[in-house]
């Protein structure tokens, strides 16, 4: 008799301590390493994850830039928007919800990491920046549960700014995408000089496959796609001139 109480009690600190320390989100979806061009105006890593509890988890999200090249900036975003860019830690100033046993959206939360240098003002109190800074900025990301501080998500990126590539000056340029996120059509609007020599737009998945291709000659400055056979998640408009230049990549997500 007494070995089976003992064996009861075991079991119920085996199972305390499970609960205990049992971590409440875990990552769904997010890149270890992105990469990007210096002619972007940000590298946009998106972040999904899962509530692994049966009950609401609330919760902060952080990021900490003690990894950030010199020079490089990045700004914490949610489903709302992108806060201040800053080479500081950075909190989210409100708290998240998410239902037991779901998972965010992948554009609900994510780090945007800017290239540029911010140098002042200059006498009409526009902004002036640095030339893009090539290299490695390294950032940590977390998600606290705000019922218990130790109860934590930690996840680690390293943001590789390429060199150009094969951006051009002068290249087309990509003006206005709308709506965005976007369901089912999403509307891309050129400059009206340079869309004369649009050749075509190109959407790459967020692991950089092609999956759609569409023709822009001879249409005018906008065009309405169709992203209804997309599945939702990030993509990655790049467009191309008849002369082979491509434009800066610029990023829409799918959600339904």
């Amino acid at each position: 008799m007494n070995i089976l109480r003992q064996i009861a009690i075991f079991l119920s600190i085996m199972m305390f301590s499970t609960s205990l320390f049992s971590q409440s989100l875990v990552l769904a979806e997010g890149a270890e390493v992105v990469e990007g061009s210096v002619e972007d105006d940000y590298i946009a890593l998106y972040i999904s994850v899962t509530n692994t509890t049966e009950q609401p988890v609330w919760f902060k999200f952080y990021m900490y830039t003690e990894g950030l090249l010199e020079g490089h900036t990045a700004a914490l975003c949610d489903n709302s928007q992108c806060y201040e860019y800053t080479a500081e830690n950075f909190e989210s100033p409100v708290s998240y919800n998410l239902d037991g046993g779901a998972t965010s959206f992948i554009a609900d939360f994510g780090v945007h990491l800017s290239p540029y240098e911010f140098l002042g003002l200059d006498e009409n109190l526009t902004p002036i920046y640095s030339d893009p800074i090539p290299g490695e900025s390294f950032i940590k990301m977390e998600f606290v549960n705000t019922a218990d501080p130790e109860d934590i998500l930690v996840h680690e990126a390293l943001f590789k700014v390429l060199n150009a590539g094969n951006v051009e000056d002068g290249a087309i340029e990509i003006v206005k995408i709308a709506p965005n996120p976007a369901s089912y059509f999403v509307g891309v609007t050129l400059d009206e000089v340079q869309a004369q020599t649009a050749s075509k737009i190109e959407i790459y998945d967020s692991i950089g496959n092609l999956v759609s291709s569409v023709n822009m000659m001879g249409i005018g400055n906008y065009a309405n796609i169709n992203v209804s056979n997309l599945s939702q998640g990030i993509y990655h408009l790049n467009l191309v001139n008849t002369d082979g230049s491509r434009s800066k990549f610029r990023t829409i997500a799918i959600q339904r």
